[in-house]
């Protein structure tokens, strides 16, 4: 809608996983080389954690147009499929027929195409995204898919993705036969102070314009302070604002269209019940002055009952 007025060649801040809009940052490309490190050498477990909206199904898109051309990706967007129905999906990417065929023949008509395929070079890579959503039980049925091995080889690499939760459930002792079997272990963290302005600059850049053209310099410390540094949220932010600056026909964003933007974004919470407004308020500090004045009096009746209690000699009053 902003993109005539800011002569954009596409939209900037779309949720887009074209890897052209991947900002190179150092947190990611560390993660990215040690992704592409565990494909290469064929480790057997890699896992990848971040916070919510800090770029891993981006990283992963990347990661994808990355491989060796020995390397053949399944990818399971839909962790809370049952481990069946990944052994289904798994036969159906490696052209495995499982019609009439139990549980322990489909493993084996796995382990016989994935044998065929090592022999001539080729190995299969199941990378299963949001992983944190997967059952205790669907993780450790994750555990035995890393079974599927010759005397001297993993035939099936395996890459967890997901939040935060994921790493301190595998820390707890029932996990820890699959904790033990992560070879390669990374998180990605936000962005930083510079690399924030660096992406959004990035992402201008891919839609022919620049963060100097589109932004006010005072809009640094703003961008920073409203986002954290979370990819995610610096993409509704300024999406937002650009269409805010579009609409007040003004030439560049200013910190004032970022706090209508940020504003904009918390609609849903600025239009709940006022439970924390003047009237709750009122009567918060009005009871803490009532339950003051009476708090002594309180105390002096507890105390003269216990007395009294002590001697026996019934109330003092």
């Amino acid at each position: 809608m902003y993109a005539g007025h800011f002569g954009f060649s596409q939209g900037p801040f779309e949720s887009s996983l074209d890897p052209q809009f991947l900002y190179p940052s150092e947190a990611h490309e560390e993660v990215l080389a040690a992704l592409l490190y565990f494909a290469r050498e064929r480790k057997s477990f890699a896992l990848v954690v971040g916070d919510v909206g800090t770029g891993k199904t981006m990283l992963i898109n990347c990661l994808l147009t990355m491989l060796p051309a020995n390397a053949r990706p399944v990818v399971i967007n839909h962790p809370d499929l049952g481990y069946l129905e990944i052994i289904y999906y798994l036969c159906a990417r490696l052209g495995i027929d499982r019609k009439n065929m139990t549980t322990s023949e489909l493993l084996g008509a796995i382990k016989t195409v994935l044998t065929r395929e090592l022999a001539a070079g080729q190995h299969t890579l199941l990378i299963i995204d949001e992983a944190h959503l997967l059952s205790d039980r669907g993780l450790e049925h994750i555990r035995l898919l890393s079974n599927i091995e010759t005397r001297s080889d993993k035939l099936l690499q395996i890459l967890l993705v997901g939040q935060h939760e994921l790493t301190r459930r595998l820390s707890r002792e029932q996990l820890r036969q699959l904790r033990q079997r992560i070879n390669i272990n990374r998180f990605l963290s936000p962005l930083g102070a510079e690399e924030t302005i660096h992406y959004i600059d990035h992402r201008l850049g891919v839609a022919g314009s620049s963060f100097p053209a589109c932004f006010e310099e005072s809009c640094r410390q703003p961008l920073v302070e409203l986002t954290g540094g979370v990819p995610r949220l610096i993409n509704h932010l300024c999406d937002n604002a650009l269409l805010i600056c579009s609409l007040e026909k003004a030439a560049r964003v200013s910190p004032e269209h970022l706090r209508k933007a940020s504003n904009a974004l918390r609609t849903d919470l600025l239009c709940l019940p006022d439970t924390d407004g003047p009237g709750r308020a009122w009567w918060s500090a009005e009871r803490k002055r009532w339950l003051l004045r009476l708090g002594p009096t309180l105390l002096l009746a507890v105390i003269l009952l216990l007395l009294a209690l002590k001697r026996g000699a019934g109330w003092p009053w």
